[in-house]
């Protein structure tokens, strides 16, 4: 009897899992040319998620957190099909059921159905460079006030005298101007950070410096950089080593691939 006792706290476990209460899904306007995405759980905004021209592999990638590349084997045309979503979140969803709801969409809207499977991939591992680092200690929480967002909630970064996009105090995120990149992270460990390199490199890091931290952090540095591209900023690898005192050294690494099995290009009605 023991196995079937288990099954069934699986499936009330299943069965109460948060999903979204309300979906709108409509095809994304052919002229946009951005991608955005903001609001739902732990957000200024917890009722509420909206993307606007996300395509179908965009979305699997957010739902199952895939940020390498080759992670997701997917059909070549999930990235042609953009859409427009907009989500009411149920009152007190956590922060980390997002990605759940994000697949339960995807699965009852577009009948996606996926397997995982265990991959080894060249990878980095994040460590401390031969001159030690360079990472300032966090200061205390909610020290640094943070000015107020524009009118449609985002916070938009212009460039400061370095050329780079200028610190916005109190507000962590990535900004991106013409090629040239600025991050802020706040009370931070370097686990977290190396976590949030994966995006910026596309490939799997984890973390070697022993440090725990937390740490403030600002980084500065060129996307692509190329001859023709004028001179006056490192590329993330050098950035690391110059501002944080910070390597990334090759290294293999496991991770879990997600195959896509069946996708529809177009969603059940709202």
């Amino acid at each position: 009897m023991k196995p079937l006792i288990v099954l069934a706290t699986l499936c009330v476990a299943s069965a109460q899992a948060p999903t979204f209460e309300v979906v709108s899904i409509k095809s994304a306007a052919p002229d946009q040319n951005s991608v955005s995405s903001r609001g739902g759980p732990g957000t200024r905004t917890p009722g509420t998620w909206m993307c606007r021209n996300m395509s179908l592999k965009n979305l699997i990638d957010i739902a199952y957190d895939a940020r390498v590349e080759g992670q997701l084997a997917a059909p070549d045309w999930a990235e042609e099909f953009r859409f427009d979503i907009d989500a009411k979140v149920p009152s007190g969803a956590p922060k980390e059921s997002l990605r759940p709801m994000l697949r339960e969409m995807l699965a009852d809207r577009f009948a996606l159905k996926v397997h995982t499977q265990p991959t080894e991939i060249q990878g980095y591992e994040l460590v401390i460079a031969k001159k030690g680092h360079k990472l300032a200690e966090a200061a205390p929480e909610g020290s640094t006030e943070r000015p107020q967002p524009g009118p449609d909630g985002f916070y938009r970064a212009n460039l400061g005298t370095d050329g780079f996009p200028a610190p916005i105090p109190g507000v962590p995120g990535v900004w991106i101007v013409r090629s040239r990149a600025r991050a802020q992270w706040y009370r931070i460990t370097t686990e977290k950070l190396a976590d949030n390199l994966i995006s910026q490199v596309g490939k799997p890091i984890e973390d070697g410096t022993g440090l725990k931290g937390p740490y403030d952090i600002s980084l500065h540095w060129l996307m692509n950089p190329r001859p023709d591209m004028e001179s006056g900023g490192p590329d993330l690898f050098e950035a690391l080593q110059q501002q944080l005192g910070l390597k990334l050294q090759p290294k293999k690494i496991m991770i879990q691939a997600v195959v896509v099995d069946h996708l529809e290009k177009v969603p059940t009605a709202n």
